[in-house]
């Protein structure tokens, strides 16, 4: 509330002073939002049980992302040369507030299992799975497409149904003023009245799509719908600003509509279905990365499961692969309010499966030496999770990323072996990454060399990628700490790198072999090679007699 009392001090004072001083009081407000935003984000992190409550969580993380957004705005992005915006700073810290006063009246009713912070337990009491309903009217992604199409129909109104001349006003038309034409008066006077009749007859037939003013209701009712997914998209910096364009593009035409310039109309037009179209790519990509990095968790969650079940520590394998299903599910809920409506689907969908394959119970009832079964069952979610991550990418560009990523942890434990500063908690999440990215390398490689001669499981380099994995993934009991990541993580993830590029180069030449087309080649340099080699044909056969 301070905060907010500040920002708004200097939105009333900034007219009366420099810039400088209004520079520097915009910087002391966005060092204490971020320091709200740490202190918020270790409270998170280290809130005992007791506040581990479904609805507490969800008004804490709202309130997390707008203190972000509150951030953003307060300083500005240099990159982009954003200035800092004060105003909608102070609003996004008044919902902050909300959020937190909303978290406080929680009474904890809803608590129905263990809970973690990022992803709410969406089971109940007896174990069954929530999954909340996902309508496509309300994902911003189908709401965007919409209002392109929307937009598109403007423009066809002003570019080729042209209302003006239905109207009969040509302040401002494609071909000019009338006066700029020979015999234009008695052409408009002639339109005019066509018009009159035209107009009538589209009044008895209850149509007025095709009226000026028609068009212009529809456009401010695209700007209105841009204006409320800008409200949601807030917590989004680069959607933000898209979605900000956008509406301006849209409040551009409505105001050319009103004022009878119907050309520029027309182009700008244009211009807010191109904005409207940005913003929907934006979204997309934003969407794709989300749904990604929340993918790589499921299956580190799934992995972690795995290695709890060898263990024997079957609770905790039970509780990993709930995490897993808990991530799904935030995620779809995420998706739908601010990504895409298919992957909101498909992560709901994927929860729904391994939910389905009631792997903790296995756990329970599993009594096959290191829970083979269970763990056969974990493998086959794993999987399930990795098909889905890899559904819409190359087995090419999947290898790339994830032989990046395993040159990321070799370079980490590279800095880590001269400093040895590293925490447990960082090992941790590094040996999973090491497991995530030896899963993908192996998944991309088998993947990309299918249709390559022999069975990948008998190859060579398959057995000795598979070794290398299998490596990686059985170092947790052999102890913890920096002398595993340096004796038996960094080797292997050494050689499975090295390993994993060789395949890489290989599937590239395979590519450019299977999309080599003679064509590709100019017609006239063809025809001299073949001259050539019939000119040396000819010389074989001379040289012969």
């Amino acid at each position: 509330i301070g905060l907010i009392r500040g920002t708004y001090d200097v939105i009333s004072v900034g007219h009366s002073i420099g810039a400088v001083e209004q520079t520097d009081a915009l910087r002391f407000l966005a060092d204490n939002q971020k320091q709200l935003l740490d202190d918020l984000k270790f409270f998170l992190d280290k809130a005992p049980e007791e506040f581990h409550v479904m609805g507490f969580w969800e008004h804490m993380l709202d309130a997390g992302l707008a203190m972000e957004a509150a951030w953003m705005h307060l300083k500005g992005d240099d990159s982009t040369g954003q200035p800092p915006q004060p105003r909608e700073s102070g609003m996004d810290q008044q919902k902050a507030v909300t959020a937190i006063v909303q978290a406080l009246k929680s009474d904890g009713k809803d608590k129905t299992g263990p809970q973690i912070p990022n992803s709410p337990w969406p089971f109940t009491e007896d174990n069954k799975l929530l999954v909340p309903p996902l309508p496509p009217e309300e994902n911003p992604e189908m709401q965007l497409a919409a209002l392109e199409q929307k937009q598109q129909q403007v423009v066809v109104t002003l570019t080729r149904d042209r209302p003006y001349e239905i109207q009969g006003d040509q302040t401002q038309s494609p071909t000019g003023a009338p006066s700029d034409r020979p015999g234009a008066e008695q052409e408009g006077q002639a339109k005019a009245n066509s018009s009159s009749a035209a107009q009538g007859q589209s009044r008895q037939n209850g149509q007025g799509q095709g009226s000026a003013s028609g068009t212009g209701k529809q456009q401010d009712e695209i700007s209105r719908a841009l204006q409320n997914l800008m409200a949601q998209m807030h917590s989004q910096p680069s959607m933000a600003r898209q979605m900000d364009q956008a509406h301006r593009s849209s409040r551009q035409v409505e105001a050319q509509i009103d004022a009878k310039q119907w050309k520029d109309a027309g182009t700008s037009a244009r211009k807010s279905r191109s904005d409207i179209q940005q913003a929907l790519d934006q979204l997309r990509r934003d969407a794709d990365q989300r749904a990604e990095n929340s993918l790589q968790e499921v299956q580190k969650h799934l992995n972690d499961a795995r290695q709890e079940a060898n263990d024997g520590r079957d609770a905790q394998a039970g509780n990993s692969v709930g995490t897993a299903i808990a991530e799904l599910v935030h995620q779809a809920k995420q998706q739908h309010a601010s990504g895409r409506q298919s992957l909101a689907e498909k992560m709901a969908s994927l929860a729904r499966q391994i939910d389905r394959m009631q792997i903790p119970d296995s756990l329970e009832q599993d009594r096959t030496p290191r829970n083979s079964q269970a763990t056969k069952a974990i493998d086959e979610a794993i999987a399930m999770v990795a098909d889905v991550r890899m559904m819409d990418e190359s087995a090419g560009s999947f290898l790339a990323d994830a032989i990046n990523r395993l040159g990321e942890v070799l370079q980490r434990i590279k800095e880590n072996n001269a400093d040895a500063a590293m925490s447990p908690e960082e090992m941790r999440d590094l040996r999973r990454q090491a497991q995530l990215a030896a899963d993908d390398i192996l998944q991309a490689a088998e993947k990309g060399n299918s249709g390559a001669s022999g069975q990948n499981n008998q190859a060579e380099w398959y057995v000795r990628m598979d070794t290398l994995r299998n490596t990686i993934h059985l170092s947790h009991s052999q102890g913890s700490g920096l002398r595993i990541l340096s004796t038996v993580i960094e080797p292997a993830a050494k050689e499975l790198h090295c390993l994993g590029r060789q395949v890489l180069r290989r599937m590239e030449t395979m590519e450019m072999v299977r999309s080599f087309s003679p064509e590709d080649v100019p017609a006239q340099y063809r025809q001299r090679v073949v001259e050539y080699f019939e000119t040396l044909s000819t010389q074989a056969g001379a040289a012969q007699k």
